[in-house]
């Protein structure tokens, strides 16, 4: 009985807190954002922070045909030399 009181109180804060208008110091766009803002205008938008335009049509390639053999990247440490 103890943990079910203790579940719906939380879900009872969980909700209440989402339906809470949200902090006006935190804008989503920036049409809202002010001088008192407590976010950097950059980084209001679209772009990836600020200025970064990530491509919708490229992802990660998942195919095993493009993976490395045997899962090992071959790499080797050596001295700078031209």
């Amino acid at each position: 009985m103890k943990g079910v009181l203790g579940n719906a109180c939380l879900l009872a804060v969980v909700c209440l807190a989402a339906a809470a208008p949200s902090d006006p110091r935190f804008p989503k766009t920036f049409k809202e954002w002010t001088p008192e803002s407590l976010i950097n205008p950059d980084e209001l938008g679209e772009y990836l922070e600020g200025d970064i335009l990530l491509p919708l049509t490229r992802n990660g390639i998942i195919g095993e045909v493009f993976r490395w053999p045997g899962g090992e990247v071959a790499y080797i440490f050596d001295d700078y030399s031209e």
